[in-house]
């Protein structure tokens, strides 16, 4: 490849569309999920405070499913979990990534338990950010004919 059909290559690969691409690749990408629900597995929030705690009153209505003391995990609230999912957004005209839900009770829980439910703790950010490097160099050596 010559400088001129790199040039070319690169005018005919916008930013939005690399940033789509990006997206879409860590949206599907499981690894990154298991990021956030590696934290709500602890019963942690981004900042790893514990998202709250079973009483005696949720042990007795779940039927012992849930203990009293335990932390919450998440796993018994619905669709929530399963319909978690990694939501790009532009910021300063950079791409910064959060997590959310089309739960219907995703704002109940946000409300009760706080904003930082979503969110990765700054070891998963590390991990995410070398997941994310990895995905963006495969998607421009695919989309700029680099190798």
């Amino acid at each position: 490849m010559n400088l001129f059909e790199f040039a070319e290559n690169i005018q005919n690969y916008s930013t939005d569309k690399f940033m789509n691409d990006l997206s879409a690749e860590l949206d599907s990408n499981q690894e990154v999920l298991d990021l956030q629900l590696s934290q709500w597995d602890k019963g942690e929030d981004s900042n790893g405070q514990v998202l709250g705690y079973y009483t005696k009153m949720t042990e007795i209505l779940s039927g012992g499913k849930k203990k009293e003391g335990d932390r919450y995990n998440l796993l018994d609230t619905g669709s929530f979990r399963a319909s978690t999912y990694l939501l790009p957004m532009e910021k300063s005209n950079d791409l910064v990534f959060d997590f959310d839900s089309s739960d219907s009770k995703t704002s109940e829980l946000i409300e009760k338990i706080g904003p930082s439910i979503f969110g990765l703790q700054d070891k998963n950010i590390e991990r995410f950010t070398l997941i994310a490097i990895e995905k963006a160099k495969q998607i421009l050596n695919t989309n700029l004919k680099l190798k």
